[in-house]
Protein backbone atom coordinates (compact mmCIF):
# COMPACT_ATOMS: atom_id res chain seq x y z
CA UNK A 1 0.00 0.00 0.00
CA UNK A 2 1.26 3.05 -0.77
CA UNK A 3 2.07 5.53 2.01
CA UNK A 4 0.36 8.75 2.79
CA UNK A 5 2.05 11.87 1.93
CA UNK A 6 1.83 14.49 5.28
CA UNK A 7 -0.59 16.47 3.51
CA UNK A 8 -2.55 13.30 3.23
CA UNK A 9 -1.89 12.54 6.48
CA UNK A 10 -3.23 15.88 8.21
CA UNK A 11 -5.88 16.44 5.87
CA UNK A 12 -7.55 13.05 7.25
CA UNK A 13 -6.98 13.67 10.56
CA UNK A 14 -8.82 17.52 9.84
CA UNK A 15 -11.65 15.32 8.18
CA UNK A 16 -11.86 12.42 11.30
CA UNK A 17 -11.89 15.38 14.24
CA UNK A 18 -14.77 16.93 12.40
CA UNK A 19 -16.34 13.68 11.66
CA UNK A 20 -16.80 12.85 15.27
CA UNK A 21 -17.52 16.32 16.95
CA UNK A 22 -20.15 17.62 14.35
CA UNK A 23 -22.56 14.84 15.60
CA UNK A 24 -22.21 16.07 18.78
CA UNK A 25 -22.83 19.44 18.37
CA UNK A 26 -26.08 21.32 20.40
CA UNK A 27 -26.88 24.80 19.46
CA UNK A 28 -28.70 26.16 22.90
CA UNK A 29 -25.03 25.19 24.84
CA UNK A 30 -23.72 26.80 21.87
CA UNK A 31 -25.24 29.62 22.55
CA UNK A 32 -24.64 29.79 26.07
CA UNK A 33 -20.98 29.33 25.41
CA UNK A 34 -20.54 32.36 22.62
CA UNK A 35 -22.25 34.03 25.22
CA UNK A 36 -19.77 33.63 28.16
CA UNK A 37 -16.91 34.41 25.85
CA UNK A 38 -18.61 37.37 25.03
CA UNK A 39 -19.53 36.32 21.71
CA UNK A 40 -15.63 36.52 20.77
CA UNK A 41 -16.33 33.10 19.22
CA UNK A 42 -18.33 30.28 17.48
CA UNK A 43 -18.72 26.98 18.96
CA UNK A 44 -20.31 24.05 18.25
CA UNK A 45 -21.95 22.93 21.60
CA UNK A 46 -19.85 20.42 22.99
CA UNK A 47 -18.91 19.35 26.72
CA UNK A 48 -15.12 19.26 27.46
CA UNK A 49 -16.36 15.64 28.43
CA UNK A 50 -17.80 14.76 25.01
CA UNK A 51 -15.02 16.16 23.19
CA UNK A 52 -12.31 14.82 24.74
CA UNK A 53 -13.88 11.47 24.74
CA UNK A 54 -14.45 11.57 21.16
CA UNK A 55 -11.33 12.95 19.90
CA UNK A 56 -8.58 11.14 22.37
CA UNK A 57 -8.64 7.94 20.01
CA UNK A 58 -7.75 10.45 17.01
CA UNK A 59 -5.20 12.04 18.89
CA UNK A 60 -3.49 9.18 20.37
CA UNK A 61 -3.50 7.97 16.70
CA UNK A 62 -2.02 11.01 15.04
CA UNK A 63 1.70 10.74 15.51
CA UNK A 64 3.32 13.35 13.61
CA UNK A 65 7.04 12.40 12.09
CA UNK A 66 8.48 15.66 12.47
CA UNK A 67 7.72 19.15 13.71
CA UNK A 68 6.40 20.68 10.81
CA UNK A 69 3.57 17.73 10.40
CA UNK A 70 2.21 19.01 14.01
CA UNK A 71 2.25 22.34 13.03
CA UNK A 72 0.07 22.33 10.08
CA UNK A 73 -2.19 19.88 11.91
CA UNK A 74 -2.99 22.65 14.79
CA UNK A 75 -3.03 25.45 11.85
CA UNK A 76 -5.44 23.65 10.06
CA UNK A 77 -7.80 23.17 13.29
CA UNK A 78 -6.44 26.71 14.78
CA UNK A 79 -8.16 28.14 11.30
CA UNK A 80 -11.51 26.17 11.98
CA UNK A 81 -14.65 28.21 12.80
CA UNK A 82 -16.12 26.55 15.96
CA UNK A 83 -13.93 26.67 19.28
CA UNK A 84 -13.96 23.30 19.81
CA UNK A 85 -11.30 22.63 17.13
CA UNK A 86 -8.86 25.11 18.83
CA UNK A 87 -9.29 23.14 21.93
CA UNK A 88 -8.67 20.16 19.85
CA UNK A 89 -5.34 21.42 18.48
CA UNK A 90 -4.03 22.48 21.69
CA UNK A 91 -4.95 18.89 23.14
CA UNK A 92 -2.63 17.38 20.44
CA UNK A 93 0.12 19.87 21.06
CA UNK A 94 -0.29 19.04 24.84
CA UNK A 95 0.30 15.59 23.85
CA UNK A 96 2.80 15.74 21.17
CA UNK A 97 4.70 18.69 22.71
CA UNK A 98 8.12 16.27 22.44
CA UNK A 99 8.65 16.96 18.88
CA UNK A 100 8.49 20.46 19.10
CA UNK A 101 11.70 22.62 19.94
CA UNK A 102 13.31 25.82 20.44
CA UNK A 103 12.61 26.83 16.97
CA UNK A 104 9.06 26.37 17.36
CA UNK A 105 8.58 29.02 20.29
CA UNK A 106 7.70 31.99 17.32
CA UNK A 107 5.25 29.89 15.45
CA UNK A 108 3.98 28.85 19.07
CA UNK A 109 3.88 32.73 20.49
CA UNK A 110 2.25 33.90 17.35
CA UNK A 111 -0.66 30.95 17.71
CA UNK A 112 -1.20 32.30 21.05
CA UNK A 113 -1.76 35.09 19.53
CA UNK A 114 -4.93 33.94 17.38
CA UNK A 115 -8.08 33.97 18.48
CA UNK A 116 -6.31 34.67 21.67
CA UNK A 117 -8.03 34.48 24.82
CA UNK A 118 -7.74 32.71 28.13
CA UNK A 119 -8.50 29.43 27.46
CA UNK A 120 -6.52 28.84 24.73
CA UNK A 121 -3.47 30.97 25.86
CA UNK A 122 -3.31 28.97 29.25
CA UNK A 123 -2.77 25.59 26.74
CA UNK A 124 0.00 27.06 24.92
CA UNK A 125 1.55 28.17 27.76
CA UNK A 126 1.85 24.97 29.24
CA UNK A 127 3.22 23.60 26.04
CA UNK A 128 5.76 26.31 25.85
CA UNK A 129 6.82 25.95 29.47
CA UNK A 130 7.24 22.28 28.97
CA UNK A 131 10.00 23.00 25.29
CA UNK A 132 11.76 25.76 27.60
CA UNK A 133 12.33 23.93 30.96
CA UNK A 134 13.69 20.86 29.02
CA UNK A 135 15.82 23.10 27.25
CA UNK A 136 17.59 24.68 30.30
CA UNK A 137 20.06 27.47 29.52
CA UNK A 138 19.25 27.68 25.71
CA UNK A 139 15.20 27.84 26.60
CA UNK A 140 16.02 30.69 28.83
CA UNK A 141 17.78 32.67 26.39
CA UNK A 142 15.36 31.61 23.82
CA UNK A 143 12.22 33.26 26.31
CA UNK A 144 14.90 36.43 26.32
CA UNK A 145 15.14 36.22 22.98
CA UNK A 146 11.54 36.48 22.62
CA UNK A 147 10.85 39.43 24.47
CA UNK A 148 11.39 41.58 22.18
CA UNK A 149 8.73 44.34 22.81
CA UNK A 150 10.14 47.27 25.67
CA UNK A 151 7.72 48.04 28.20
CA UNK A 152 5.32 46.19 30.96
CA UNK A 153 6.32 44.05 33.69
CA UNK A 154 9.31 41.43 33.33
CA UNK A 155 9.98 38.37 34.67
CA UNK A 156 13.67 38.10 34.31
CA UNK A 157 15.75 34.74 34.30
CA UNK A 158 18.57 36.06 36.53
CA UNK A 159 16.37 35.65 39.36
CA UNK A 160 14.96 32.38 38.48
CA UNK A 161 17.37 30.72 41.45
CA UNK A 162 16.60 27.20 42.78
CA UNK A 163 16.58 26.65 46.53
CA UNK A 164 16.80 23.85 48.62
CA UNK A 165 13.78 22.38 46.71
CA UNK A 166 14.64 20.90 43.67
CA UNK A 167 11.62 22.27 42.25
CA UNK A 168 12.04 25.69 44.31
CA UNK A 169 12.30 29.05 42.02
CA UNK A 170 12.44 32.85 43.24
CA UNK A 171 10.41 34.91 41.90
CA UNK A 172 10.13 38.98 42.21
CA UNK A 173 7.18 40.30 41.30
CA UNK A 174 6.79 44.30 40.43
CA UNK A 175 6.75 45.56 43.76
CA UNK A 176 9.73 43.51 44.78
CA UNK A 177 8.59 41.01 46.57
CA UNK A 178 9.50 37.43 46.66
CA UNK A 179 7.98 33.92 46.74
CA UNK A 180 8.82 30.22 46.25
CA UNK A 181 6.74 28.75 43.60
CA UNK A 182 7.67 25.93 41.45
CA UNK A 183 9.93 26.03 38.28
CA UNK A 184 7.01 24.97 36.18
CA UNK A 185 4.97 28.19 37.89
CA UNK A 186 8.10 30.29 37.23
CA UNK A 187 8.30 29.42 33.38
CA UNK A 188 4.66 29.27 32.84
CA UNK A 189 4.81 33.49 34.22
CA UNK A 190 7.70 34.12 31.80
CA UNK A 191 5.73 32.77 28.93
CA UNK A 192 3.03 34.54 29.68
CA UNK A 193 4.94 37.59 29.41
CA UNK A 194 6.97 36.91 26.75
CA UNK A 195 3.13 36.44 24.93
CA UNK A 196 2.13 40.48 26.15
CA UNK A 197 5.46 42.14 25.80
CA UNK A 198 6.10 40.56 22.30
CA UNK A 199 2.66 41.95 20.68
CA UNK A 200 2.00 44.80 23.21
CA UNK A 201 0.31 47.71 20.77
CA UNK A 202 3.09 50.30 20.41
Amino acid sequence: MRERSPKQKVAEFHRAVRSVLEPLADAERAAGARAYMRDKFDYLGISTPARRGAAAPLIKAFKPSDAAELRKAADGLWKMREREYQYVAADLLARCHAVLSLEDLPWLLDLAQEKSWWDTVDCIVKVVGKIVRRSGVKGQRAMNAAETTPGGCGVQWDVVKRRRNPLGAQRFDQRGSARQVGEQQVIEVAVRIAILRRYRPA
